[in-house]
């Protein structure tokens, strides 16, 4: 196989990784605020299955990609592409809510739209970490590269608690400090060229899958400590099942890829049919027959037909230049 041709395929699967991610995230949100469903509902363990792995997933596949800034021109349009759609399309969807703009900006989630300040972040923390290593590690050892970002972590973990609140939140930090990890994991594996290796080791894949099945067995009984374990083993079976089988075709994967491709622009655009959209009655109806599987069905339903519209809605939107600059910070 050509080089182009599994840089193609590379690109392929880790579309559909992202666009199985994106429709996780969607399915997330109908739970909690489509079909109502209480936090202490049977249901929750959907809720809680998938958070704990659907934005470690996203991150990994960031890390996959994220290089350092080489110039402020290069700043510059990351802070365009990221904070742009944050402001714009994160305070409209505040304000059709009816939130004031201050509480948004001071909301540690930006009620919903952190994820562009966490990406430009990511940036940010990965060039400085490069420009440290390249002056104390000029030799590019591994354990030494390791141990700095374990250094560069533990700083996130201590350092964000003790800031400032209102910079706490305004920056994000509780995110940074929870998934830069797995950012550092997709960076090394880049870096060092072993992905491939790694996803392919039979024995390592099996590890993973035992420990995740105990640690699932484990939560869904309400054990919920060491969640970085069980979210790590969760990104690494998924991953390694994708890449696997990456030679396949089939509508689902077609459709997972799609997504993956404009999963940003999913992620802006569907709190907004998310809130738009109330179906209480489903999780009533369920929660009276124990139908679990029923209520994830409709969700998953649902959100592929709000991953469909938002990307319609983009399309439309990015139509005018300067509509998708203003919006997107997209230049045409």
């Amino acid at each position: 196989m050509g080089k182009s041709e599994a840089y193609k395929q590379r690109i392929e699967y880790i579309d559909q990784l992202k666009g199985f991610a994106i429709l996780l995230v969607v399915m997330g949100h109908v739970f909690l605020f489509s079909f109502k469903v209480p936090n202490n509902s049977y249901v929750s363990s959907w809720i809680v299955a998938i958070s704990s792995f659907h934005m470690p997933l996203f991150a990994f596949l960031s890390g996959l990609f994220i290089r350092s800034i080489d110039s402020w021109m290069r700043l510059h349009k990351l802070v365009e592409r990221f904070i742009i759609p944050m402001i714009v399309i994160g305070l409209t969807y505040a304000m059709w809510r009816g939130i004031d703009v201050v509480d948004f900006m001071f909301n540690k989630d930006k009620f919903g739209y952190w994820y562009f300040l966490f990406l430009l972040s990511a940036y940010v923390i990965i060039t400085l970490y490069e420009r440290i290593s390249k002056a104390i590690n000029p030799r590019d050892t591994v354990f030494l590269h390791t141990l700095l970002a374990l250094i560069f972590i533990i700083v996130l973990r201590i350092g964000g608690g003790k800031m400032p609140k209102p910079a706490y939140l305004l920056m994000g930090c509780g995110h940074l400090a929870n998934l830069m990890p797995f950012i550092f994991a997709g960076y090394f594996l880049r870096k060092y060229d072993c992905f491939s290796k790694i996803m392919s080791n039979i024995t390592l894949f099996n590890v993973a899958t035992s420990v995740f099945v105990v640690f699932a067995i484990l939560r869904y009984n309400g054990f919920m400590q060491l969640s970085i374990v069980f979210s790590t083993c969760t990104v690494y079976v998924i991953v390694a099942l994708f890449y696997r089988y990456r030679d396949s075709c089939n509508f689902i994967k077609r459709v997972l890829s799609f997504w993956g491709r404009h999963s940003l622009e999913i992620y802006c655009i569907h709190y907004f049919f998310i809130h738009s959209c109330k179906l209480p009655f489903l999780y009533e109806y369920t929660m009276h027959r124990q139908c679990s599987l029923v209520e994830l069905l409709a969700s998953a339903l649902l959100s592929s037909v709000f991953c469909y519209l938002s990307i319609y809605v983009c399309k439309l939107i990015t139509q005018s230049s300067w509509m998708a600059y203003i919006c997107f910070g997209q230049r045409k």
